[in-house]
């Protein structure tokens, strides 16, 4: 691999695992209190709700209240229909990281052992977990990275910003092009 562009990617794994106990939470509160709240906030106000509505098998619902958790509470709502109805039908990973595997494990040895040239691209708009907390920890422990955030967008950026987007990818890639 030559570069990589990472978009707010799910990895939760470096402050706590799929199902923490209550001696690993109180590490994290003890260690960085600050992570601590964001992460366990957004376990309470995306996570939780929508594994609740997924294990009822109502995934329409499920996927709306991920959705709505990730891009903010009217963000489903003013998707186009074909939009979500591609949610709808890959509604499958969402449950199944829900409900199933969870997330892949992940530790900081892992990304401090990533050398390739790595952009992380955060939209603006973004939940501040998806923006500070995981993109900051990822840009703390990359070796080689750059940062740019995408205006008048959030977690879809490449979809509410595609110029945007696509400039600061292409400008990244050809960077460090050979």
């Amino acid at each position: 691999m030559r570069t990589l562009v990472l978009g707010e990617p799910p990895v939760l794994p470096l402050f706590i695992s799929n199902s923490p106990k209550m001696g690993e939470l109180l590490r994290l509160l003890l260690r960085n209190p600050k992570d601590a709240i964001t992460v366990m906030g957004f376990a309470a106000r995306v996570l939780s709700p929508a594994e609740r509505v997924y294990r009822r098998a109502d995934f329409d619902d499920g996927t709306k209240a991920f959705v709505s958790g990730v891009l903010g509470p009217q963000a489903y709502e003013a998707l186009p229909e074909e939009r979500k109805q591609q949610m709808r039908e890959n509604h499958h990973a969402d449950r199944a990281q829900l409900l199933g595997a969870g997330f892949p494990p992940l530790s900081a040895d892992d990304i401090r052992h990533v050398k390739t040239p790595t952009l992380l691209v955060t939209g603006e708009q973004s939940p501040p977990i998806l923006r500070r907390t995981l993109t900051g920890k990822l840009e703390k422990l990359l070796p080689n990275v750059d940062r740019v955030e995408i205006g008048n967008a959030s977690h879809v950026m490449h979809e509410q910003n595609p110029k945007g987007f696509n400039q600061a990818v292409l400008a990244f890639v050809r960077r460090h092009a050979s």
